[in-house]
């Protein structure tokens, strides 16, 4: 395999590229073109990536779907894996036949000339139509393939499916749990108190990051408030002041819902290890003093230099005048 990429000169003035929504996105399809084999194809595993390239798995994943929204890639299931093949791969690189290595990935459908086989789902037979491999319900958009659009409609499906089953699982007591009698209004009213606390309080945090007052931050905002000594609004603050530091960003890190999330699990961990030492200091004691022994500690007991002196005395009167 190659251990040189190319990357055309009029990268950045590619139109596609220029509607991507950071300049993290582009980063990552650099680094996606970096890790492709001679082919142009790579596991799109988003741990895998996310350890690779230094950024979050949550982020990772936006970019992929971003980045297959806008034609630059196809994501497509093989088997136990799903896989990424750049589209521009041929445009871009300029390897001879004789050199190139054959790819252990398997090829995208659209370039075996088959149709994605993916699982059925409710919605695609009323939305969708087969006409050559593409959906009419796709048609607004021509230069995406038909493995583009299956697999978005099969993640979506499937994420949709997963959220309704954790609700269910969520809602629904175990069959050997006997369920407590409907909660009093006085109950109601203090949940829908509560609701409309962490909503005020949401977006409060969306005015101080910048960030629209979105599902996931209100979802993030439930999970880190009932943590007593975690002050939301405040990591907050310290959160953008780190992002506009330039010294300490570096990397020019954008302020976005999972950078906010890894922040406040950091300080969490580090309240948790706080709480920890406290306990084992109260537990052992925090004079660190070295025990007294009981033999010196009793032999001093009473003693004096006035009672030494008349002891001397004595001795002296006994002994008598020297010769």
């Amino acid at each position: 395999m190659a251990t040189k990429r190319c990357l055309p000169t009029r990268f950045f003035e590619d139109p596609d590229v220029m509607s991507l929504s950071s300049k993290d996105a582009q980063l990552i399809l650099i680094g996606l073109v970096l890790m492709a084999d001679d082919e142009g194809r790579e596991l799109a595993h988003t741990s895998l990536i996310s350890r690779k390239l230094d950024y979050t798995p949550d982020l990772v994943e936006q970019v992929l779907s971003e980045l297959e929204a806008n034609d630059l890639i196809i994501l497509y299931q093989a088997g136990r894996h799903r896989y990424y093949s750049l589209t521009r791969w041929k445009q871009w690189q300029s390897l001879s036949p004789a050199k190139i290595t054959p790819s252990k990935h398997p090829a995208p459908p659209s370039e075996r000339g088959e149709k994605a086989v993916l699982p059925s789902f409710e919605d695609e037979s009323e939305h969708s139509q087969e006409n050559g491999g593409i959906s009419q319900g796709n048609s607004g958009k021509s230069g995406e393939s038909p493995s583009q659009y299956n697999l978005s409609q099969y993640n979506l499906s499937q994420r949709k499916q997963s959220e309704e089953q954790n609700h269910e699982e969520q809602s629904s007591p175990p069959a050997n749990v006997i369920p407590f009698p409907p909660s009093a209004d006085g109950d109601d009213a203090q949940v829908e108190e509560k609701g409309k606390d962490l909503e005020g309080l949401t977006t409060q945090i969306a005015a101080i990051l910048q960030l629209p007052a979105s599902a996931a931050l209100h979802r993030l905002v439930q999970e880190f408030a009932q943590e007593p000594d975690l002050s939301l609004t405040g990591e907050a603050d310290a959160a953008c002041e780190w992002i506009d530091d330039q010294q300490r960003n570096r990397k020019g890190k954008r302020i976005s819902p999972a950078f906010f999330r890894e922040w406040l699990k950091r300080e969490r961990a580090s309240i948790h290890k706080r709480r920890a030492s406290l306990a084992e200091q109260e537990a052992t004691g925090t004079d660190n003093r070295a025990p007294t022994s009981p033999s010196a500690s009793k032999g001093l007991t009473g003693k004096s230099l006035m009672h030494m002196e008349q002891q001397y005395q004595q001795f002296q009167a006994q002994r008598g005048p020297r010769k």
